[in-house]
């Protein structure tokens, strides 16, 4: 999985009877950003291991567009 890419869907079997749940992780990752306050948070530091020059590029768009 790359940094940029979505996180999946995640289908959970049940019973034959009943179609598969599916849990959404990538909507629920950002609900529970939105919830818990996070973009009040500020990151100075460097990611460690470091982006490389074309994430870098990617996740200071995505900053710059949260403010």
């Amino acid at each position: 999985m790359e940094l940029r890419e979505p996180l999946p869907k995640i289908p959970i079997p049940l019973k034959q009877e009943h179609a598969d749940a599916v849990i959404d992780l990538h909507a629920l990752m950002h609900a529970q950003y939105d919830t818990a306050g996070y973009a009040d948070y500020i990151c100075t530091g460097q990611p460690r291991p470091p982006l490389s020059a074309s994430d870098s590029v990617w996740a200071k768009s995505i900053l710059s567009n949260m403010t």
